[in-house]
């Protein structure tokens, strides 16, 4: 196999994440200047006292944002079954821990399906940058 091809794939790579970080760079100063600009028109709403404020541009509002997580795991699992309230979970099964269960069990738990696939990975050797200047 020619080292060409494993080359031009690192490099590839290392264009890509190049790429990537320039791009967080630049969208991280945009995210601040709208978290800024989000903060001046909080207080402008707040100093009005208004809910909402309406111009030819646009109109500002405030809405309630909601985030829930579980502190107590067990408490929280004991009273969804207590309750027979179900909808209130979010079920998703866990990924490495199922694949330890297949192994053991050679069989998955009901009501799972299981995808495999091989993908391929290239791993940098330690001339892969002599080798780049080479070229």
């Amino acid at each position: 196999m020619s080292p060409a091809i494993i080359s031009l794939y690192l490099q590839t790579k290392d264009q890509l994440a190049a790429i990537t970080r320039e791009y967080k760079a630049r969208v991280a100063k945009y995210d601040a200047a709208m978290e800024r600009l989000t903060d001046v028109l909080d207080r402008i709403l707040k100093h009005s006292g208004a809910k909402s404020l309406k111009t030819g541009t646009g109109t500002v509002y405030k809405a309630k944002a909601y985030y829930c997580s579980v502190a107590d795991k067990s408490a929280f699992l004991e009273w969804i079954k207590t309750n027979d309230a179900f909808d209130l979970l979010t079920l998703q099964a866990n990924k490495l821990a199922v694949k330890e269960y297949r192994e053991q069990e050679q069989d998955l738990p009901p009501g799972l399906s299981w995808l495999e696939e091989d993908k391929v990975h290239v791993l940098r050797g330690k001339n892969y940058n002599e080798e780049k200047n080479d070229d």
